[in-house]
């Protein structure tokens, strides 16, 4: 019988982000514009954090062992081998923007960050498809 992954938190934080994502920012002024994309962003980190690990936690659904020693990328390696996600690459680079908003703000490190959130909502958004399939939604 096939054990149960609850993808709840995971679908309503990839819908928060998708929403402040695609908020039409052409007629806001130039404040409400930033405080836009620092919501995407902090959308971001925490979608990103859930992603990683509802990829853990499925891994070690299926290998009934824990993984707690695995680093990320080992992590994506895995989760590419196990047919979840399509790039391990691009997932190297949603941790390298993951560790920059938690280090330290700048607006051009923001900026470019805020830029690489929309691959990141598809590539998060075909996981949650393969592991619907895999579990019969959320």
């Amino acid at each position: 019988m096939m054990k149960h992954l609850d993808l709840t938190s995971f679908a309503n934080t990839l819908h928060s982000l998708d929403i402040a994502l695609h908020e039409p920012g052409d007629t806001l002024n130039e404040v409400k514009l930033q405080m836009m994309q620092d919501s995407v962003i902090q959308r971001f980190e925490y979608t990103y954090e859930l992603a990683w690990k509802t990829i853990k936690r499925h891994l070690e659904m299926q290998q009934e062992t824990p993984l707690d020693d695995l680093g990320r990328r080992d992590l994506f390696r895995r989760a590419f081998e196990a047919q979840l996600i399509q790039d391990p690459e691009a997932w190297f680079g949603y941790q390298d923007a993951r560790n920059k908003t938690a280090h330290a703000y700048d607006h051009k490190i923001a900026l470019d960050v805020y830029r690489s959130i929309d691959p990141f909502l598809k590539d998060a958004k075909a996981l949650l498809q393969t592991l619907e399939k895999k579990y019969g939604g959320s």
